[in-house]
């Protein structure tokens, strides 16, 4: 098992290194847009088993199902973070249907060029190593202040491919680890 995870791991290639980078603010009103959900309480949900998914502190798992969205359907894409829990961000698809609460927050790519998974990376690690969390929440003066650096092309241009291309890079590696960790499990 150990030496087949070897000579998978060995056959996956990175993209190619990121050379040139850009810093960026995440409250730069050029490039985003943030905004945090309304309060929902779990009585008001624990019902309903369909709708559209309503995300709270945990954006990876479904708190909820509510009728209706005010957020989400973003045009290009955008970012969820978690705001009252173990700090985690994950990127949202153009056009990807949900709703937030007060504990979501919500940030909305207004530029083409740049891709939702890669950025959502880079907000994780960046809250991360400011030390986000339960007790020093990520709220929305904080998030605007949080800068990553994004890779840029030769002539400054945001390097969409690469961004793509590091995260399937990204998205594979978790598959094998999470393989192996079943099959040691």
């Amino acid at each position: 098992m150990a030496n087949e995870w070897e000579k998978n791991k060995s056959a996956l290639q990175p993209p190619r290194p990121v050379k040139k980078v850009k810093t960026i603010s995440l409250g730069d009103c050029s490039l985003f847009s943030m905004t945090i959900g309304t309060r929902v309480l779990k009585k008001q949900v624990y019902q309903r088993r369909t709708g559209v998914p309503l995300y709270s502190a945990n954006v990876r798992k479904v708190f909820g199902f509510v009728e209706k969205t005010v957020h989400g359907h973003l045009d290009k894409g955008g970012v969820l973070w978690s705001i009252d829990s173990d700090f985690d961000a994950r990127g949202v698809s153009k056009g990807e249907s949900y709703e937030i609460t007060d504990h979501c927050g919500q940030l909305t790519l207004l530029v083409d060029n740049i891709d939702p998974d890669y950025l959502a990376q880079q907000i994780k690690q960046a809250g991360l190593d400011m030390g986000l969390g339960r007790d020093y929440r990520a709220s929305l003066t904080i998030m605007a202040d949080l800068q990553v650096d994004l890779p840029v092309d030769s002539k400054g241009n945001f390097d969409l491919e690469l961004m793509r291309q590091w995260t399937s890079f990204q998205e594979e590696l978790d598959q094998r680890a999470g393989k192996l960790a079943k099959l040691l499990g």
